[in-house]
């Protein structure tokens, strides 16, 4: 009784918010209580390109592992899109742990390279089995337009990167730099003024999604990824949306 009063409570603005989407716009989405627990769900398990928001794994991947210390970032290694190493014109002597941050901060490309090119994309890959996980999969480097022509795309489901969120949740670490995403103009712009989300976005021309845990409160897990807008910031404002829902 008590799953279904929350599913009832949840349904109403969230369903109302799919219905009256325009009809170019495709939205999966799912939130979830940290036991699994599904509160709503549109499209869970939709395949979709991931963006960045598979800098998700690739963090937990990498704090499982023994990187520590210090590396250096090769100057014919920095890639372009966002992040700020690509500004540097030298080789950076950086910490394992602050291209991690990096990573999510500021979405780094060149950051996130370093760290999958350390971990191994195969580990990355091996971890997803492990959980559990059939469609999660880390294909390419980021800015890789190469790899990309050739079809290989890094790929999620709203419910498989809530499945991640949920198993990492009581990692500090894992949370704490979660909790760095600058990007507000997705899920944190409908959510109450100072609410800690700890989360990660992703854009790509065809994409734009996020993902994160709602620690306020009764913490909430939603994954939820925007297709077929026409601007940027017409993705940016159903994502909104679906936070002003939860709240």
């Amino acid at each position: 009784m008590i799953a279904l009063i929350v599913m009832l409570f949840f349904s109403p603005p969230l369903q109302s918010l799919i219905d009256t989407l325009p009809a170019h716009l495709k939205v999966s989405v799912i939130v979830e209580r940290i036991d699994g627990q599904v509160l709503f769900e549109h499209g869970a398990d939709d395949i979709v390109p991931s963006a960045s928001v598979i800098k998700i794994p690739i963090l937990a991947t990498f704090l499982s592992s023994e990187l520590r210390g210090e590396t250096t970032v090769m100057a014919e290694q920095l890639v372009g899109g966002t992040g700020i190493l690509h500004e540097h014109a030298a080789d950076t002597t950086i910490s394992w742990r602050r291209l991690a941050e990096l990573m999510i901060s500021v979405s780094d490309n060149s950051a996130t390279n370093a760290l999958l090119r350390a971990v191994g994309m195969d580990a990355v890959n091996a971890d997803l089995a492990a959980w559990g996980l059939t469609h999660t999969r880390v294909r390419r480097h980021m800015m890789d337009f190469e790899s990309q022509r050739r079809g290989f795309e890094n790929t999620t489901t709203p419910r498989e990167m809530n499945a991640i969120l949920r198993r990492f949740a009581g990692d500090q670490e894992f949370i704490d730099i979660l909790l760095m995403c600058e990007d507000r103009t997705t899920i944190p712009a409908g959510l109450p003024p100072g609410a800690r989300f700890a989360h990660k976005t992703g854009t790509l021309t065809i994409v734009r999604g996020d993902a994160g845990i709602w620690l306020d409160n009764e913490p909430l897990v939603v994954s939820a990824f925007v297709r077929g807008f026409r601007t940027e910031a017409e993705a940016e404002s159903v994502l909104a949306a679906i936070g002003t829902a939860l709240r």
